[in-house]
């Protein structure tokens, strides 16, 4: 609704009071799965009482409960590829090409949109770091333009020579030699000889605010609450209406002789918002809304008896 002058201008009408977003992130709406991940990592540094803590894409995702050992296993394990094959004839190298390829992207949206989030809001400062690691142990971390040169180098080289042109077409190449393993084991042979390091890898480095950590844990708790809240409220709005529609259909093909009445979807919105909404806010909006469409009502009975 906007005021233009002396006037409101209604723009839009809802059954129930629209619930409210939260519009931290870059003015959208807060992504339920952002949240979610932010609040189990603020809880992995409150527990652990560390101010930095390092992570490699997998460590992290599994430290976050958003993969199983098999993710890990199975990416560039022949074994357990061929075991999935086994158990199920229907599933084809492509089907697991796919299903990795769209779940990494999915993880790997979900990881930088909640790292890039709690990072604007000074929470935490994390770098993407490439390390360059040896079998005894002994690693570095690659920073300098000349060792990034490099390993693109080998990348590139280990590319070419595979007959592809980017890393997708090595995921989903027919030729069965060609896959992610060979790719990685023909970069890190080109990166051993380069630099005399046997493997690469990247790393999340993750600096937090233990200052204001808890405070904000508890912030996001509350609107995975308010979300958890609303899910099951509008799962009941819509299971209401359901039943209407249910009642209007057995009638007309003569199941029932029981009536539910015309404004039996809004009473049971009324029930519900009344004895499960926890937003008071949200409840004062949804009594104010009902009492002004009861003085219409009235208004129109009065106009008409007139």
């Amino acid at each position: 609704m906007d005021q233009d002058k002396q006037k409101f201008i209604v723009k839009e009408i809802y059954d129930y009071p629209k619930p409210k977003d939260d519009k931290r992130s870059e003015g959208k709406n807060h992504n339920l799965y952002i949240t979610l991940f932010e609040s189990i990592l603020l809880k992995i540094f409150i527990e652990k009482n560390q101010t930095t803590l390092n992570f490699t894409k997998r460590e992290l995702w599994e430290e976050m409960g958003m993969i199983n050992k098999n993710y890990s296993y199975g990416y560039n394990n022949p074994e357990f590829l061929s075991e999935l094959q086994h158990n199920n004839n229907k599933v084809k190298q492509w089907h697991i090409n796919k299903g990795f390829d769209n779940s990494k992207k999915e993880l790997n949206d979900i990881t930088r949109r909640a790292l890039e989030n709690l990072q604007r809001r000074k929470l935490i400062c994390y770098r993407d770091d490439i390390i360059i690691a040896r079998k005894d142990g002994k690693y570095f971390e690659v920073s300098l333009d000349w060792q990034i040169e490099k390993v693109l180098q080998c990348e590139y080289e280990a590319l070419h020579e595979l007959g592809c042109n980017n890393l997708k077409e090595v995921i989903f190449n027919h030729n069965k030699k060609v896959s992610m393993k060979s790719y990685y084991r023909l970069r890190d042979r080109k990166l051993k000889d380069l630099l005399g390091f046997d493997f690469i890898y990247r790393r999340y480095s993750i600096i937090c605010n233990r200052e204001y950590l808890e405070k904000e844990y508890d912030e996001n708790l509350s609107i995975l609450k308010k979300n958890l809240n609303r899910k099951i409220i509008d799962s009941l709005f819509r299971k209401s209406e359901k039943d209407f529609e249910k009642n209007r259909q057995d009638l007309k093909h003569n199941k029932t002789n029981f009536i539910y009445p015309n404004n039996y979807v809004e009473i049971q919105k009324y029930i519900i918002t009344k004895i499960l909404d926890i937003d008071e806010e949200l409840i004062q909006c949804f009594e104010e809304s009902l009492r002004m469409e009861a003085e219409m009502e009235a208004l129109d009975m009065e106009l008409f008896s007139a």
